[in-house]
C-alpha cells in the first residue's frame, strides 16, 4: 500500500491520500510520541477523517496577499526599537551581570514561544474542525515505523542550550 503525505494548510493536521482516497491526519491524536525523541516505538497510532476527493479546503494554495517577507520587513522598525530599549534597560540597571536575571528572562521568553504555539495549534485545530463535515467517516490507523528515527524534539532541545549558551556568553 502507498501512502502520499502532504502539508495541510492548518498546523494540526497533514493530508494522506491512499488509493485514489483523500484522508486528513489528526496529528495531535498521535500515540507513540516517543518517535520524536528519535526513539522507535512499536506502532504509531493516528485519528484520521475521510476527505471527500472534491474537498480542497485543507489543499495549501499560493496566496497573493501580503506574505511573510513583507510582514517581517514591516515588523523591523518595532524589532529595533524594543532592541534598543531592552538594550538599555540591561546596560542601566547592570542585568547584563546578573546571572540569575539572564536565565529567568531566557526561560520566560522559552514560555511565552512555547504557550503562543500552543494557542495556534488550538486555534488552527478549531478552525480545521469547523471546515470538517459532521457526517464524515472517521478512522484509527496503526502504523508500524520503518526503521528511520525522527529526533526532531533532541534537535530543538539542543538548540535551545546552544542559545542559552550565547546568551550566557554575552
Amino acid at each position: 500500500m502507498h501512502l502520499k503525505f502532504k502539508n495541510a494548510n492548518t498546523m494540526a493536521y497533514s493530508i494522506v491520500e491512499i488509493e485514489n482516497k483523500k484522508y486528513l491526519m489528526d496529528l495531535g491524536s498521535m500515540k507513540g510520541k516517543r518517535y520524536f525523541l528519535g526513539l522507535m516505538p512499536n506502532s504509531i497510532t493516528l485519528d484520521m477523517i475521510e476527505l471527500t476527493p472534491s474537498d480542497d479546503s485543507f489543499e495549501i494554495k499560493s496566496k497573493p496577499k501580503i506574505g511573510t517577507t513583507t510582514i517581517s520587513i514591516m515588523v523591523q522598525p518595532f524589532v529595533a526599537l524594543l532592541y534598543r530599549a531592552m538594550e538599555s534597560a540591561f546596560i542601566s540597571m547592570g542585568l547584563s551581570q546578573q546571572i540569575f536575571m539572564k536565565s529567568i528572562l531566557f526561560f520566560l521568553s522559552m514560555i511565552l514561544a512555547y504557550l503562543g504555539a500552543v494557542y495556534y495549534e488550538k486555534n488552527s485545530r478549531h478552525n480545521a474542525l469547523s471546515r470538517i463535515p459532521e457526517k464524515s467517516k472517521r478512522y484509527r490507523v496503526k502504523f508500524k515505523p520503518n526503521g528511520k528515527r525522527n529526533p526532531v524534539l533532541l534537535f530543538g532541545f539542543l538548540l535551545n542550550i546552544i542559545c542559552f549558551g550565547i546568551f550566557y556568553g554575552h
